[in-house]
């Protein structure tokens, strides 16, 4: 299977993700599998996982650590919730809640259980403790456990930050077992020191680092894919338009005008200027795609729809 064929392949066709999580994705990035893909992390949470004892350099840092649970005192009115823990170099930690439920410490934090957890390191009274862990992992999962972990702007979206990473997870994999074909020559991977498609796409979405910058050289290689297959559907485009003798022209822009009257605000300067650029090639006999090279985002795609009315 070529890697176009592969990366093209529909959201629809995903078995490992629900009708509404489906339509969600559909919604808010595109029909394709690509289209989620390319989501780049707008930030890297650094876990700092601690495979050792606790040291006074680590207070006030954020870190991970493993930890036994000891035993557990609920809160009463504004006393706080107290689990007791160690780590495997016998260091005690306690673990504190304010304002927070019995049921949820209970489920949580059960005597003898062991732990992943994530949070902030103080010190209060000689004693080491995390308040309010912001990430709780049973040891049997560890093995989704990400150090550098991407996160993405999906206020939009109702998706959940894990639901997404588990969703890119599962999606990388389903991707990896298929064949995939390079198009892109050796030397120029070569030259830039760029991995294949597939390698870019996993050290965007498994980073590495928590610098965004050292992202940089994966997200140039799918840039440079994204560009170049528009060009190639461009070229296409024009050459078929160019072999094509039933082209009509548009004379009328009624339509249009009346949903741009309708609207309950005022189309921007640039909006307009490509609106009536996009109006003025449709209306040639010989047609101009000159307005699709150029690229301004869903503002264009709005005028486009517009002067096709």
């Amino acid at each position: 299977m070529s890697e176009s064929a592969k990366y093209n392949k529909t959201i629809d066709s995903l078995e490992f993700a629900s009708k509404a999580l489906k339509n969600r994705l559909t919604t808010f990035f595109g029909k394709r599998i690509i289209d989620y893909l390319l989501i780049y992390p707008s930030n890297i949470d650094f876990k700092n996982y601690l495979n050792r004892a606790i040291l006074t350099e680590d207070l006030k840092k954020k870190i991970t650590v493993d930890i036994y649970v000891i035993n557990i005192r609920n809160g009463f009115f504004k006393s706080p919730s107290i689990i007791n823990c160690e780590n495997k170099f016998k260091q005690k930690i306690k673990i504190i809640y304010f304002n927070i439920s019995k049921k949820f410490i209970n489920d949580r934090y059960k005597p003898g259980r062991l732990l992943r957890i994530t949070g902030n390191l103080n010190e209060y009274k000689g004693n080491f403790q995390i308040t309010h862990p912001t990430s709780i992992l049973d040891f049997s999962q560890c093995k989704n456990f990400l150090e550098f972990e991407p996160n993405y702007n999906l206020k939009k979206t109702t998706i959940r930050q894990k639901q997404f990473l588990d969703l890119i997870k599962k999606t990388l994999g389903f991707l990896k077992d298929l064949e995939i074909e390079e198009w892109i020559l050796k030397k120029f991977l070569v030259k830039y020191q760029w991995l294949s498609f597939h390698r870019s796409l996993e050290s965007v979405h498994n980073p590495k680092t928590y610098k965004l910058t050292d992202l940089e050289k994966y997200r140039k290689r799918l840039a440079f894919d994204e560009i170049l297959s528009n060009l190639l559907v461009i070229t296409s485009i024009k050459k078929n338009i160019s072999n094509s003798s039933k082209l009509y022209c548009i004379k009328k822009n009624s339509l249009s005008l009346k949903i741009i009257n309708s609207l309950d605000f005022e189309l921007t300067i640039d909006q307009n200027l490509v609106y009536e650029e996009i109006t003025k090639d449709l209306k040639k006999k010989r047609f101009n795609v000159s307005f699709i090279t150029r690229r301004c985002g869903f503002r264009k795609n709005n005028s486009s729809t517009l002067g096709n009315s």
